[in-house]
């Protein structure tokens, strides 16, 4: 008990789901890769979502910011921020947890010397939990091939990590590993084909998010829907902003 106290379990089991609402970046097939917290699928730059938020370092000549910028403009509470604005190591620089749009006001303010995205740099706390082979960070993750149905992955020692969780949990195969070989169902492979087709979620929050760079893939099973409103938004009151807003 205190060794799970201390060490959480973040994967749950089956039959104990969570409901999240995520974005789904890559389908079935395709390639994905974040550099330096950027995204790109298939090698492109993935389309940044409108409000999509990330953390940014900004460094002033030490003027600070005011009030009624940071409340009017940049729409931050500062009675109870939930860390949108922080100040930094010094008396110079601040970290935001905003939007691209709201970045570029705070680009323009009287004072302000850079505004660089920050870049997460703590390796092993992401899927698929094996840092020897996938050195991954939250901002520097993959290339990743997300699973299709009915395309073989091959199976060897430095990737089989990806897969465990795939072939016995959502597939409910059994999976033995014995001197580099893979018995799946009592057959020595080395190869899976998955029966389902996978995705991958990500939150727009990008660095206060639980999403596949925690999970992992996301099996046609647990898709149960799709977000299309925000019906009511409260943060010591109604955010009437948010409130029937259409989410694209």
């Amino acid at each position: 008990e205190a060794l799970l106290a201390e060490y959480p379990i973040l994967v749950h089991p089956m039959d104990k789901t969570d409901n999240y609402i995520k974005r789904c970046v890559a389908m079935p097939g395709d390639v994905l890769e974040i550099k330096n917290a950027d995204l790109f699928i298939n090698g492109k730059p993935a389309d940044n979502p409108e409000g999509a938020q990330t953390d940014y370092i900004v460094t002033t000549s030490g003027s600070g910011f005011s009030d009624e910028f940071l409340q009017d403009e940049i729409g931050i509470d500062l009675e109870n921020n939930n860390g949108n604005f922080s100040p930094g190591p010094d008396s110079k620089t601040y970290i935001f947890n905003i939007t691209s749009a709201e970045a570029e006001k705070v680009k323009k303010y009287p004072g302000v010397v850079s505004v660089v995205k920050y870049v997460d740099t703590n390796v092993g706390m992401f899927f698929p939990n094996d840092e020897a082979n996938f050195p991954w960070t939250l901002d520097n993750y993959g290339p990743l091939t997300i699973p299709q149905k009915g395309k073989a992955i091959a199976l060897a020692p430095n990737n089989i990590a990806l897969y465990r969780r795939l072939i016995t949990v959502y597939e409910q195969n059994t999976l033995e590993e014995k001197n580099g070989q893979y018995i799946i169902n009592g057959q020595i492979t080395n190869q899976y084909i998955p029966k389902y087709n996978y995705y991958w979620m990500m939150g727009d929050n990008r660095h206060r998010s639980q999403d596949s760079r925690f999970w992992g893939f996301v099996p046609e099973t647990h898709i149960v829907g799709k977000a299309s409103l925000i019906w009511f938004s409260w943060n010591k009151g109604p955010r009437w902003n948010r409130i029937f807003k259409v989410i694209e």
